[in-house]
């Protein structure tokens, strides 16, 4: 199911699973717009959407700042920047 990107606000983001180099399972996102890319280190992390109160939030990483985004009202809270 495709979501709204984060990025480019259209809603072409989606992801599929796979492995990091530990052996981790990691959830790679990505949006076939704009060509924006997160990844998703551990599912287990999500929460209950701190704007909303109804969607759940993932905390994504990309290569500027790590983030909590909503996949209901796609809200995106910054949790640090990456130098």
């Amino acid at each position: 199911m495709l979501q709204v990107c984060p990025s480019c606000q259209f809603k072409a983001f989606t992801w599929s699973m796979s492995e990091d180099d530990a052996g981790r399972e990691v959830t790679f996102w990505g949006c076939v717009q704009c060509q924006y890319h997160a990844l998703e280190y551990n599912e287990a992390e999500a929460r209950s959407c701190q704007y909303c109160q109804v969607g759940e939030e993932s905390k994504m990483t990309d290569s500027q700042r790590v983030y909590w985004w909503c996949y209901k009202c796609y809200h995106t809270t910054t949790i640090e920047l990456i130098a």
